[in-house]
């Protein structure tokens, strides 16, 4: 289930066009029915750009080194989708918030690439999302902000993912525990 604030109208000022501006939080909105929906990895993998520095980081907020929890490539973010869905399903994704920027922005990382360096748009979410083991009843909420930068045509750059809440909430981190554990 996928639910979004009452008005998605996102905060932030723009110096491009509404067009342009509504046609990325549509995609936006499409790639995140389809995550809450738990699309199969090559229809996630249909909203990125074809480029060779595409990437997925997913990391906890406290985590040193962010770009170690990143996997770069096509080949590297179907892996990265299909590893969560082999092993979890989203039961609910709540957006909280939606910020569209455009124009030069700075990148937390040290060294990025310079299609990343290039792209120019990017749409920033705070989201719940509520896991579920596969074929179990435990689950925990994930609370992120999401990054997605676009492409001139369109199509996501980079995803990245940072947990807000404790490490150990971090679907990348996650442990199966006993069902007590779990909120």
């Amino acid at each position: 289930m996928l639910t979004f604030p009452p008005t998605l109208s996102p905060t932030g000022s723009t110096s491009h066009s509404k067009d342009r501006m509504n046609l990325l939080l549509a995609r936006t909105e499409q790639f995140l029915m389809d995550l809450a929906s738990n699309a199969p990895s090559p229809t996630l993998l249909s909203h990125f750009c074809n480029c060779p520095d595409v990437f997925v980081q997913h990391a906890p907020s406290s985590s040193k080194y962010p770009s170690f929890w990143r996997v770069m490539s096509r080949n590297g973010v179907r892996s990265y989708f299909d590893i969560v869905s082999a092993q979890f399903v989203r039961k609910e994704v709540n957006v909280q918030s939606v910020d569209y920027s455009s124009g030069a922005f700075s990148s937390e990382e040290e060294i990025v690439s310079d299609a990343v360096q290039q792209a120019q748009e990017q749409v920033v979410l705070r989201i719940s999302t509520r896991w579920q083991w596969k074929g179990m009843e435990n689950g925990w909420n994930e609370e992120q902000i999401c990054t997605l930068q676009f492409d001139e045509p369109g199509k996501v750059l980079s995803y990245v993912i940072s947990t807000q809440g404790a490490p150990d909430t971090c679907v990348m981190l996650a442990m199966d525990k006993k069902a007590e554990d779990y909120v």
